[in-house]
């Protein structure tokens, strides 16, 4: 009897040992992201070629290549530095509506159950900082293959702002002006219980598997390279930009994309007059 308790307890300890290792797991993987606009672009006087190329330009600058840096719970996903030329037009308004939408960095810690995003907001840095809320995904059984990673899909359902054209003054009918602000999208994405690990980029998090692939009504991110390291990564969250809560940060964004538009409509407005 004393010596099956003995073995036992050299099997319990053995097992722990193991599941602790398996829990260290430190990586780094990079993202490209793509943007579809799905919408018209430019005045009606445009023609479809000029319109077709305006649209394939303003989604081309919006895409990007980002870097997540992760363990079992923490992670850090920033967005690489891109060299932009200036935008104009209703393009620099899209940009502007999007980018404040989307974190420069993206700082996760399920233990601290803590989130902070870093955002620019009109050249202004903001630290977005609220509690880390679990995301309600609905697994599939659906399966496949993204590059040379088999996944696994889920699906949530989320609020995300409307990106509308902005209209000179008198042509926006009353219908049009008591529009939400806010829609209701499918997001999708592609998890890999091959690295088991529940982190993933920008906000998303919580599968049972890093998330290799997520999407949109407007944006693809995907994972285009994956490393494990065998020593542990540091992963801090983003200290520079000025505090904000999350509510605070819609708030004040709200606020400013709504004096931007009024800005577009009355200078569009003084141009027809001359």
């Amino acid at each position: 009897m004393r010596h099956v308790l003995t073995a036992l307890i050299i099997g319990i300890l053995l097992f722990a040992g193991s599941a602790l290792h398996a829990q260290a797991i430190w990586g780094k993987a990079t993202y490209e992201s793509k943007v579809s606009l799905g919408e018209r672009i430019g005045p009606r006087e445009m023609s479809e070629a000029e319109r077709a190329r305006r649209k394939k330009e303003i989604e081309e600058r919006l895409s990007n290549t980002y870097t997540l840096v992760f363990d079992a719970s923490s992670s850090l996903f920033t967005a690489n530095p891109k060299l932009q030329s200036e935008t104009k037009g209703r393009g620099r308004f899209l940009m502007a509506m999007m980018n404040s939408s989307t974190p420069l960095a993206v700082y996760k810690n399920s233990k601290e159950n803590r989130y902070v995003g870093q955002t620019d907001l009109l050249g202004k840095l903001f630290l977005v900082e609220d509690s880390l809320a679990r995301p309600l995904w609905r697994l599939e059984e659906e399966t496949k293959m993204v590059g040379d990673f088999f996944c696994q899909k889920a699906t949530l359902v989320k609020t995300v702002p409307v990106f509308r054209r902005p209209l000179a003054p008198g042509r926006r009918s009353e219908e049009q002006q008591q529009q939400a602000e806010t829609e209701e999208v499918v997001v999708t994405a592609w998890y890999t219980p091959d690295v088991p690990v529940g982190q993933g980029p920008a906000e998303y998090w919580g599968l049972p598997g890093l998330i290799i692939e997520v999407s949109d009504n407007r944006t693809v991110l995907a994972c285009t390279s994956l490393s494990l390291q065998k020593e542990k990564l540091e992963i801090r969250a983003p200290k520079k930009g000025k505090k904000i809560s999350r509510e605070g940060y819609e708030i004040l964004r709200a606020r400013k994309m709504k004096q931007m538009r009024e800005n577009w409509r009355q200078r569009r407005s003084e141009k027809r007059r001359f």
